[in-house]
């Protein structure tokens, strides 16, 4: 089951921080838009919501490209 994490950038910190999921990609995107709208985000896929899955969704993002 696919799981959706929204993330913001954390320009002090450097990196993207997960602060929303849900399963349903629309809620998701849904609380970006009533919550983040001034932030710089990017909604993750993993493959449960599981802590550990999510985490891993989050470190790849966070890869230097």
């Amino acid at each position: 089951m696919a799981y959706y994490t929204l993330c913001t950038y954390d320009e002090q910190r450097g990196k993207w921080c997960p602060q929303f999921g849900d399963s349903d990609r629309e809620v998701v995107r849904q609380e970006q838009l009533d919550s983040y709208q001034d932030d710089r985000c990017k909604i993750v896929r993993s493959n449960s919501s599981k802590q550990a899955d999510v985490d891993l969704a989050v470190a790849r993002l966070n890869q230097p490209r």
